[in-house]
């Protein structure tokens, strides 16, 4: 069975275009958490590619597992009302995945980094700060440059004469 998807030219696609979109959400929030914690100054981008990876190594599976799930079957619910435009469809979606990984990275980070007994004391605050900055910057920044990228490389894909 996951051979099957595997030789699926779209699902490898989709695949890849998740795999992307994590790591670029990823070393996005890494790297504004690191200048809303330490300023501006303080801030590094060689920093944040070293330190994005345990939280890259959950987001793919959360994503994967638990978000993308959600937003298929959001994206069944308001095809159901005749909602087919992509664009209602992408900013659905993305909203519902940002509303689900938000929390759910918060979440982990704050374990990762501040052990779970500081989860009460600080999710609900770094929350507020992450989830606005992380909706705008899957929604008007990184989706539709990563979606400008993948159309543009799978144009012609599968190639003609390809069997799947």
């Amino acid at each position: 069975m996951f051979t099957a998807k595997i030789n699926d030219p779209e699902h490898v696609r989709e695949l890849s275009f998740t795999g992307a979109m994590v790591m670029a959400m990823v070393y996005g929030m890494t790297l504004y958490n690191m200048a809303w914690e330490n300023g501006a100054d303080s801030m590094s981008f060689t920093g944040a590619f070293l330190k994005m990876w345990p939280e890259a190594a959950i987001a793919f599976p959360a994503v994967t597992f638990v978000a993308r799930p959600a937003a298929e079957k959001l994206k069944i619910f308001l095809r159901g009302f005749g909602l087919v435009k992509p664009l209602p469809v992408i900013f659905a979606t993305t909203l519902c995945t940002a509303c689900l990984m938000a929390p759910l990275m918060t979440l982990f980070v704050i374990i990762l980094r501040n052990g779970p007994g500081a989860v009460p004391f600080l999710w609900p605050a770094k929350l507020a700060v992450n989830f606005p900055f992380a909706l705008c910057l899957q929604l008007f920044c990184l989706g539709p440059l990563l979606r400008g990228i993948f159309r543009a490389f799978t144009r012609k894909w599968p190639p003609k004469g390809h069997a799947s």
